[in-house]
């Protein structure tokens, strides 16, 4: 399943709510708080096998581009990945 619409269903597990298209801010528009954010951002690291560091937690409230970031990131391991081999 592509990274956006797996995402949008984590989110949707966690706020059932009807989601404002990309620019949508996880705080104002879905009224995560901090520790419901914190809780998505570490299950979107176990789906992903994943790390963000605290910056890019800081950065990700906006659902573009958190999913962005971990597109890049899963990007980024694949490829160190295949450099190993």
């Amino acid at each position: 399943m592509p990274v956006r619409e797996t995402i949008i269903q984590m989110l949707e597990e966690i706020r059932p709510a009807a989601l404002s298209g990309g620019h949508c801010h996880l705080y104002q528009d879905l009224g995560l708080d901090s520790l419901s954010f914190i809780r998505f951002l570490l299950q979107i690291e176990d789906v992903y096998r994943i790390t963000f560091g605290i910056g890019e937690m800081e950065a990700c409230l906006e659902l573009d581009y958190l999913i962005s970031l971990v597109e890049r990131k899963r990007k980024e391991k694949n490829l160190a990945s295949n450099a190993a081999e």
